[in-house]
């Protein structure tokens, strides 16, 4: 009347995958997909150089106009002409002579560049101070 409660048989553990065997079952996927994509392109049927489909529109050009202003800025400097010695007024007794100025000349070259004045030394500032750590998060 009493019976003996029977163990259950044990289980087989789940085979181990080898390594071995995933790295040549992940290599011959590789090249099988690469094989499969040359021989594609051995054969003509190169995806990049396929027409285009009919429903993309035409790239459009675009023209942008620019207008070029020069500018030259001249200065009309006008010269004193020296004036002529001077004869006694008392003697002559006639008005001082007008001053006169030369007509204004026109250059068609630049003013000469002036030197620049040389970039001032670089100079080092520290970097600020780190923050203080937080000790407490919230």
């Amino acid at each position: 009347m009493t019976e003996r409660p029977t163990r259950p048989t044990p289980r087989k553990p789940p085979p181990r995958v080898r390594p071995g065997r995933v790295y040549a079952a992940t290599a011959c996927a590789f090249l099988a997909a690469t094989g499969g994509l040359a021989a594609q392109m051995a054969s003509g049927h190169d995806p990049s150089l396929m027409k285009q489909s009919a429903a993309a529109p035409p790239a459009r050009t675009t023209t942008v106009k620019r207008v070029i202003r020069t500018v030259v800025v001249t200065k009309v400097v006008r010269h004193k002409v020296p004036e002529a010695p001077a004869v006694s007024q008392a003697s002559t007794g006639s008005a001082p002579p007008a001053q006169t100025y030369a007509a204004p000349t026109t250059s068609s070259q630049a003013p000469a560049p002036t030197a620049a004045a040389p970039a001032p030394a670089p100079t080092y500032t520290p970097a600020p101070a780190p923050a203080a750590p937080t000790t407490r998060s919230s």
